[in-house]
This record gives C-alpha cells, sequence and structure tokens, in this order.
C-alpha cells in the first residue's frame, strides 16, 4: 500500500476513533482518530469564555445547594422589627476595651450601647435612624446613665441633663418639660420601649411619655410612689412594686394573662422582665413564672419547672436569659437568630445585659460575652428576612422553574419538529398552524389573566407550578420550527434513503438515524432558551404573576425595587438578586455560545 492510500485509509478509521494496523503500519496522527464527538469536546474546552460560563454556572449551583441545605428556612417567617438593615455582621462586636470596664449595656434592633466606667458611650452595630451620630455634647461630656428604645437613645449627663437622638417620630427622646420640672436630681431608672420612654424616681414614682403613652394608663395612681422598677415591651410597661407584686400597663396577652400569684401578695418577686407578647417574674426563692402568648416558646407548662434557683432574668426579642445563682446562663424561647446560642464563659457569669436580639453577659473577672443576632451578610429586606438565604432559597426555585419548562419546551419543540418536518404533509401543514396559533397568543397578557381569574384559589406553591408549565407550553414553537427546518435537510440525504430500503420503522429512523444529526442544534437552542425561560420567570415574578411571595424567587424579590426608596436607600434588596439573575443568565449563554462555536464545523479548521 503506498503512502497516499495509507494516508486516506488512516484518515477513514479515524472517524470511528480506533488505531488499527495496517500492513505493520500503525496510525498514530491524532488529527486522524479524534471522533466528532471529542472534537466537539476539545473545541469547547478551548473556548475560554465557555469555560468561564461553566465554572461559572457550576459554582453557582453549589453555592445555591450548599448554603439552601445549610440554612433552612419557614418561608413565612418574619420579623418587621430588623426590615430593611444593611449588610453587616458587627451587631455583636463590642469593643475590647470594655473587658473590666463596664458599667451597662443596652441593645436597640440592631445596634448596642455600652456605658463604660469613665462615664463615656460606645456605640456599635448597624446604624438606623442615625443612632451613632452622638450629639457632640454627649461626646464632650461624662454619661451617668442611658436607656435605649427600638431605635433612639437617651442619655443622662453628670449634669442633670437629658439628650435624646435618633427616631423621635413621637417625641419619645425629649422629655416633656412637665416631666423634666420634677424629676431632676430624683431619677432612679430610666427606660424605653418602642416609640416611647420613662423615669422611675427615688421615691417610687414612674412617668412615661411618647406613643404608647397617648390615651393609656400607663401608670396607675394605687402605682405611684411604690415602683422599685420598671421594664418596657413593645407594647406593655411592667412595674415591679415595693410590696413584690406586680403591675402592668397596655393590652395584649401579656396584660390580660398575669398571673393571679403576681398581683395579689402570695408571691414576692425580686426581679422582671418583658418583651413583646410575654413577661417573666422571679421570686425570692429562684423560682420562674411565665405568662403571656402560649404560641412563643417561651412559657413554662404546667409541669415544667427549672430547678436551678434563678437571681436574675433578661428580655430578648425571641428568648429570654436566665442567670442561676450558681453563675450558668439558661435559655427560654426560640434560636431564631441565635439567641439560644450562649457560648463559653471563662468564668462565672455575674450580670447579664443587653435586650431585643442581641445577649451580653459579664463574668466575675470582668470579661464580655456575646451571642444572638450577628447582623445579616447581605442585610435584610422590607420583612426582616435574611436576604441571603432567600436568595439561596430563590436560586433553588428560580433555576428549578427553568428547568421544568425547559424540559417541556424541549419534549414538545423536538417532537413537533422531528414529525413535522420527516412526515410532512397534512400533519405537518397541522403542526405548523397549531406553532402559529400558540405564537399569536400574548403571554404577558394571559398570564394576568390567569393570575387575576385563580386569585386565591390555588397556593403559592400551586401557582408557581403553573408558572413552569405556561413557560413550557408557549415556548416550544421556535424550537419546533428550527428542528423542523434540519430535518427538511437531512432527510433527503443518502443515509436516511437507504434506512427507507432497509425496510426500518419511520420511528426507528426519526430517533436513531436522524435525530443524534440535529441533536447538537438543539442542545444549542435548548442551553440559550434556559437562559431565556430564567429572565421569563424573573420578569413576570417582578411584576407580580409568577412565584408569589412568601416563597422566594429572584424576580420577585425585586418585586419593591420599583420604590424610589429602596434604589435609593436599601440599594442591597436590588443589588443582590439582580447579580445573581445577571450571573446565572450570562453563565448559561456563554455554554449556550460555546456549544454553538465547539458544533460549528469550521471551528475544526486550524
Amino acid at each position: 500500500m503506498n503512502k497516499k492510500n495509507k494516508s486516506i485509509f488512516s484518515a477513514f478509521l479515524g472517524i470511528f476513533g480506533t488505531k488499527k494496523k495496517i500492513e505493520n503500519l500503525t496510525v498514530t496522527d491524532d488529527s486522524t482518530i479524534i471522533t466528532p464527538t471529542r472534537a466537539v469536546f476539545n473545541n469547547f474546552i478551548e473556548n475560554k469564555l465557555a469555560m468561564v460560563g461553566l465554572i461559572g454556572f457550576i459554582s453557582l449551583v453549589l453555592f445555591i445547594v450548599i448554603g439552601a441545605a445549610l440554612n433552612p428556612v419557614d418561608f413565612f417567617y418574619s420579623e418587621p422589627e430588623l426590615r430593611n438593615i444593611a449588610p453587616g455582621t458587627n451587631m455583636l462586636n463590642f469593643p475590647k476595651q470594655l473587658n473590666g470596664n463596664l458599667k451597662k449595656i443596652e441593645s436597640g434592633t440592631s445596634f448596642s450601647v455600652a456605658l463604660d466606667n469613665d462615664g463615656k458611650l460606645h456605640i456599635w452595630g448597624v446604624d438606623i435612624k442615625n443612632v451613632k451620630k452622638v450629639p457632640d455634647k454627649v461626646k464632650n461630656s461624662k454619661v451617668e446613665d442611658f436607656t435605649v428604645g427600638d431605635s433612639f437613645i437617651i442619655a443622662r449627663l453628670t449634669s442633670g441633663e437629658y439628650i435624646g437622638w435618633g427616631n423621635n417620630i413621637a417625641n419619645q427622646a425629649d422629655i416633656p418639660s412637665s416631666v423634666a420640672s420634677v424629676i431632676t436630681g430624683n431619677v432612679k431608672q430610666l427606660f424605653a420601649g418602642k416609640d416611647f420612654s420613662g423615669v422611675v424616681t427615688l421615691n417610687g414614682k414612674a412617668y412615661v411619655w411618647g406613643d404608647q403613652a397617648q390615651g393609656q394608663d400607663i401608670v396607675k395612681k394605687d402605682w405611684m410612689g411604690r415602683i422599685v422598677k420598671a421594664e418596657a415591651g413593645k407594647f406593655n410597661v411592667l412595674y415591679l412594686l415595693d410590696d413584690g407584686t406586680l403591675g402592668i400597663a397596655g393590652k395584649g396577652y401579656v396584660a390580660t394573662t398575669l398571673p393571679t400569684e403576681l398581683t395579689d401578695g402570695s408571691v414576692k418577686v425580686v426581679d422582671i422582665a418583658i418583651n413583646k407578647n410575654n413577661a417573666i417574674a422571679i421570686d425570692e426563692n429562684g423560682k420562674v413564672y411565665t405568662w403571656g402568648n402560649s404560641g412563643s416558646k417561651l412559657l413554662l407548662s404546667e409541669n415544667e419547672e427549672i430547678t436551678d434557683k434563678i437571681v436574675q432574668v433578661q428580655a430578648g426579642y425571641n428568648a429570654f436569659a436566665l442567670l442561676t445563682e450558681n453563675g450558668e446562663v439558661k435559655m427560654l424561647g426560640k434560636n431564631v437568630l441565635g439567641e439560644l446560642n450562649v457560648p463559653t464563659f471563662k468564668g462565672k457569669v455575674e450580670n447579664l445585659m443587653g435586650n431585643y436580639f442581641q445577649f451580653y453577659a459579664v463574668d466575675e473577672f470582668g470579661n464580655i460575652s456575646s451571642w444572638g443576632n450577628k447582623g445579616f451578610i447581605l442585610g435584610s429586606d422590607e420583612l426582616g428576612r435574611d436576604l441571603l438565604t432567600r436568595i439561596f432559597h430563590g436560586g433553588k426555585i428560580s433555576l428549578f422553574v427553568g428547568i421544568i419548562a425547559v424540559l417541556i419546551t424541549s419534549i414538545i419543540g423536538m417532537s413537533a419538529g422531528l414529525i413535522s418536518g420527516f412526515v410532512g404533509g397534512w400533519i405537518d401543514n397541522l403542526i405548523q398552524r397549531i406553532g402559529e396559533i400558540i405564537s399569536s397568543i400574548p403571554f404577558l397578557p394571559l398570564v394576568m389573566t390567569l393570575s387575576f381569574a385563580i386569585g386565591n384559589r390555588m397556593t403559592a406553591t400551586q401557582k408557581m407550578y403553573l408558572v413552569m408549565v405556561l413557560i413550557g407550553l408557549l415556548s416550544w414553537v421556535g424550537l419546533s420550527r428550527l428542528i423542523r427546518g434540519q430535518i427538511l435537510i437531512e432527510r433527503e440525504k443518502d443515509f436516511v434513503l437507504a434506512a427507507r430500503a432497509l425496510g426500518l420503522k419511520e420511528s426507528t429512523i426519526i430517533l436513531k438515524h436522524i435525530l443524534p444529526s440535529v441533536l447538537n442544534i438543539a442542545i444549542v437552542s435548548i442551553t440559550l432558551g434556559y437562559a431565556g425561560t430564567m429572565l421569563t420567570e424573573s420578569g413576570l415574578s417582578f411584576l407580580g404573576f409568577g412565584i408569589q411571595s412568601p416563597i422566594p424567587s429572584w424576580g420577585n424579590m425585586l418585586t419593591n425595587a420599583q420604590e424610589a426608596s429602596v434604589v435609593d436607600i436599601y440599594w442591597w434588596r436590588w443589588v443582590f438578586p439582580t447579580a445573581m439573575i445577571i450571573i446565572a443568565v450570562l453563565s448559561v449563554n456563554l455554554i449556550g455560545d460555546g456549544f454553538r462555536e465547539a458544533m460549528d464545523p469550521k471551528s475544526n479548521e486550524k
């Protein structure tokens, strides 16, 4: 066999990706043994943009799947007190110079304030309502005491002057002149809740001002002159009287369920704490009493009892911290934001501090430990939900919706295209007319009409599946026409005629002989269609006609981005979901373009 014939025969054998010995000749030229599939693979991995897209998409999927698995979520949970919190995880990062030099710590919803023994205030956490903008007079003076509400601070200087800052919508940060005139030099305790503040005087009287003081019997006359301590909840004030009984002002669960034995003198209370819907009291024997909302997990059942003697209690929003006489900390409540994740202390705990979602403990050596809500890496949304967690679970849904919709589109589109192109005749005509009818249906008005017609008769999950099916059923026409056009070319080729001459069934010819020839084009179209489907779902959810809240998707997370305040102030609520959509769609498009170029015969030419 001459050299020319050997080369031709070697190239022929290379089509099958094999090496043969021909008359002592071994084919070793790589260019002659690469199969079409191998060529496509090589072309794809040599495409740098395609590899960037593939790595990006795989990384995104792993990020979402692992993140969602590690961060389970209750879609119906919300925490309005933590709404629109900026990104950050420094809510518990107290200044280390406070160790051994601490007088007091109180917390707001997303920040904490400490007073050291030198009369200086320290503030850390996420700034809301300008709480970190301490007035110059406070900076340049020595602070004697302070109190913290949900988003405001009131400080008492050693000169006797009171200065408030932060949220002052109900004048809760400004002491009324009528109150200031009677408390000068006579204040035992400052306290604050949500939009209201108060003081307890040395002679056992209490004065309250702000929103919750309007139209409510905040301090009853028979309590005046007998008040030892006051604790503020969201809507209530709990008073400890000089005979060890309790009085409570305000409305709701915690006011209507106050145990009788805590008011009739049969029990002598020594410490109290209160939050939004629950309260706790400790008697002189260290026994714990709880009352309020029974669904909060903050109540002890009739047969449940804490055996350790409790000497101090501290209220958080979702939990209570209890200090035993042995210096141990016990928690009662829900572990919503890490409130039950008590750290290991270096010594015996002597004091509990903090409120809302942050807890602090001071041990016998003066060391401070903190636990509770560290903050939100990507911030919180308008309902106080962790944006990162919702991005994890929203990504699962957005990607899942795209996959299901593309599968429906692919099955219908490829089947219709194969049958239409191969069979032809009246069947081809019928399929093409059906495709034209489908194409003429206005997608967005149809979805809007269905959304209004369905109303609340379907759950959010059922609506999610409906969106998948609708996108799939209305998106197959383009793929069908693409496949049909290729089939019209392929069916006239010799290998199809040979298959027919051999008497093969038409279904066999379509599936085993023609389909592999058009599969590369279908893969490219499906890949690019997947990116388009994700954009479609995001657009529908953004407009309120796709995946419905509280189930998250990247699209419906952007719904409130239409508000100017969100775009301007709460930028994290639209920047991060948008970034996820861009990364996902761009990655899939790069992969699709990479497939298209890799399957192009011209890409094999060097």
